[in-house]
């Protein structure tokens, strides 16, 4: 049982480490683009409206960085969400391929620990595969 254990919790450090690249990547790029888009819409108020000519540098400033905050959050955030919206529905999947293969086969309803051991009996069999069809190379010519 330690091994699942295991298994679960090295598996969910791999998924925080890789949301959190992916949050910080996608909040990067969002940042740039609304700043990028802050900064011209500061520039045309600023050739077109008075009021915005007698801004100071400091409330330009903080209208630009608010556009960036605003890109960061927003895209890093719905990005996150995506990417979550992804995973569930892939271990929803695999959650269900495990329930039909055990109640087939065994004729159990599987508990969630089951559904992990299934989980990497299967990533065994496909390891074992993987090895040997690399120690046995088939010709296809």
């Amino acid at each position: 049982m330690k091994d699942v254990v295991d298994y679960d919790r090295g598996r969910r450090t791999d998924a925080v480490d890789y949301a959190h690249k992916l949050q910080i990547w996608h909040g990067t790029i969002g940042m740039l683009k609304y700043t990028c888009y802050g900064s011209i819409l500061v520039y045309l108020a600023n050739m077109r409206f008075p009021w915005m000519q007698r801004q100071t540098l400091a409330g330009k400033a903080f209208v630009v960085s608010s556009f960036s905050i605003f890109g960061l959050v927003v895209s890093a955030d719905s990005h996150l969400l995506s990417h979550e919206r992804q995973q569930g529905s892939v271990e929803n999947e695999v959650r269900r391929r495990a329930l039909e293969d055990l109640s087939e086969k065994h004729g159990i309803v599987a508990s969630e620990g089951q559904i992990r051991r299934w989980v990497m009996q299967k990533k065994a069999e496909a390891e074992k595969e993987k090895r040997e069809r690399e120690l046995h190379p088939t010709n296809q010519s």
